[in-house]
């Protein structure tokens, strides 16, 4: 009894923390203040979980910032929203600056960043995810997989690294669709973007469908690898 009183009385001490029916802590914009405001940064390993929008973040600023392994962050089907079209962009609405592995976010809409999601460690995933208006990357992703996820409207949509990209839509980018290094992109929809998909190296590509990007639909570096079932603008591809 003694420890079970001291662990919540230790939590109790934690600011800026409220906590789901299920365990999970919440984030809303009430305990992104309480917490001292942007960026919020999450230190401990568990499961957080938007309860409501997140929005005025300030130029150059991040909204969420991780920042310790094995963290899940799920969006709940809720958006984070930067201030779109202003004089500088915020920097990451979900960053990690370091190499923190392990890490999942998913279910949810990140709109006007400079970058929507950076991860760099080992074991990410990213999925159920859509990603706009954002003035850098859509998502950028290394040693990870992203599924089901979009990207639209940004200067490039994904930027992965050794990542497995799978069953997501990259569409108006300006630049880039998906541009891969060392990664495995199968099964997903490339449309309208400067050019579709852009292999830095050794990347397989197969199963997309890719079609009336502007320069080029594909785009593949030596030792990048068409398995030749992607139906591109032309025809099989």
């Amino acid at each position: 009894m003694k420890t079970i009183l001291v662990s919540l009385f230790a939590l109790a001490l934690i600011p800026g923390r409220v906590y789901a029916v299920d365990g999970q802590i919440l984030i809303n914009q009430a305990t992104v203040a309480a917490a001292g405001g942007y960026p919020y940064k999450i230190t401990q390993p568990g499961s957080y979980k938007l309860s409501g929008n997140l929005a005025g973040v300030g130029d150059a600023k991040d909204a969420i910032d991780i920042n310790s392994d094995h963290v899940t962050l799920d969006l709940n089907g809720f958006m984070i929203s930067g201030p779109v079209g202003g004089a500088s962009h915020c920097y990451f609405c979900v960053g990690v600056n370091s190499t923190y592995a392990g890490i999942t976010v998913k279910n949810g809409v990140i709109s006007g960043f400079s970058t929507g999601i950076r991860l760099t460690g080992a074991g990410n995933l990213v999925q159920d995810v859509q990603t706009d208006h954002n003035a850098g990357d859509g998502l950028d992703v290394n040693n990870g997989t992203v599924t089901r996820c979009s990207a639209t409207s940004s200067y490039n949509g994904f930027s992965v690294t050794n990542t497995v990209l799978s069953d997501s839509t990259a569409t108006n980018n300006g630049n880039i669709g998906i541009s891969a290094t060392g990664s495995t992109v199968i099964r997903n929809a490339v449309t309208g973007n400067g050019t579709g998909i852009q292999t830095q190296s050794s990347t397989v590509v197969g199963s997309n469908s890719v079609h009336d990007n502007f320069f080029a639909d594909l785009d593949l570096a030596s030792g990048s690898v068409s398995q030749n079932n992607n139906v591109c603008s032309s025809g099989p591809c």
